[in-house]
């Protein structure tokens, strides 16, 4: 049985910006208790919104404090009442505001349903279709597609498979399911009290303190990593190895080589979460029983991480495409 792990505490706020370097803690003033900031959620800009939004100082400021900095794109509280072709439009808008901030490909960009459906006039139904399609575009863009929002919303979105990252509020209960099992709720905003951060000298800003009970998809590797690893070692291996090494001890590699290769690889490598419906290296090779264990035992660290950290699927595809596809029977 899957059983809730806090991971880590963060804050969602839309008073004013914080910059990284007071992202040290936030506090409940009511009681004293202290809650470390690890990531912080923050909102998109958008005409008429009236809030303080995320803008591309703040947010670098946040990952040059070493910060998880996670986009919300919200314009109402009953956006998913326009269900597939408002989910396909406010995509569209998020992408464009994540290419702006400079977001990092592979974290999530949040959609919102900042309500229960009925309560807003529409069906479940209806909210999943804008999610659904949400989520189709960003992670088209390099993305992944986040689900905020009460039971009805996001169980249902869970458990069809609609989204990549899920954003509970609301009864801390159903973060499990009736047997006590964990459903597999990444977020959870703590409703009752707020938290505060010090902006600046005096200056408290209230924020949502929210918990973390599952990795969100920044452990994953980004589609640059792989294909820096996968090509560097191709390179290694199909051409030769280099017994020139730099000032960190790494190989020299042929450039032009690593170049060519790379950008071949980076045309057909569409980086979104299951990193593109096809992964085609047009100059793969098939490789013989004992080539495959010369290659497995030439492998570094650096490219076996990789591996571990991507879905199983997503891994074979990588290695078929690389021609390695009997590289699991050599370790």
């Amino acid at each position: 049985m899957s059983a809730l792990t806090l991971l880590a505490y963060g804050a969602d706020w839309s008073a004013r910006p914080i910059y990284g370097d007071r992202l040290t803690q936030s506090v409940n003033r009511a009681n004293g208790a202290r809650f470390p900031v690890e990531f912080v959620l923050r909102y998109a800009n958008f005409k008429g919104q009236g809030l303080s939004y995320l803008d591309r100082s703040e947010y670098q400021s946040h990952l040059a404090a070493g910060k998880r900095s996670y986009l919300i794109f919200q314009k109402y509280t009953n956006d998913p009442a326009g269900g597939a072709a408002a989910g396909r439009a406010y995509g569209a808008e998020a992408v464009a505001y994540a290419r702006y901030l400079g977001y990092q490909a592979g974290d999530p960009i949040f959609f919102t349903a900042d309500g229960w459906a009925a309560s807003k006039g529409y069906s479940v139904e209806t909210g999943l279709a804008f999610f659904a399609e949400a989520t189709r575009v960003v992670r088209e863009a390099g993305f992944l597609g986040g689900v905020y929002g009460f039971a009805d919303i996001v169980l249902s979105a869970h458990d069809r498979g609609i989204g990549d990252v899920y954003w509970l509020c609301g009864d801390r209960v159903n973060l499990k399911r009736p047997n006590g099992e964990a459903v597999g709720i990444h977020l959870y905003q703590w409703n009752n009290g707020r938290v505060h951060i010090e902006s600046s000298p005096g200056v408290w800003v209230e924020c949502d303190l929210v918990e973390q009970y599952e990795v969100i998809g920044d452990d994953m590797p980004s589609a640059q990593e792989i294909a820096e690893a996968v090509w560097a070692y191709r390179a290694q291996v199909l051409v030769g190895e280099s017994d020139q090494v730099n000032a960190d001890g790494k190989p020299v590699w042929d450039t032009s080589m690593v170049n060519a290769v790379a950008s071949m690889w980076g045309q057909m490598f569409n980086a979104s979460g299951v990193y593109g419906p096809s992964l085609v290296d047009p100059v793969s090779v098939s490789l013989t029983d004992e080539q495959a264990a010369q290659l497995a035992a030439s492998f570094g660290a650096s490219f076996a991480d990789i591996l571990t950290r991507l879905p199983e699927q997503t891994a074979a595809a990588v290695l078929a495409s690389l021609g390695l596809r009997r590289l699991a029977e050599h370790g």
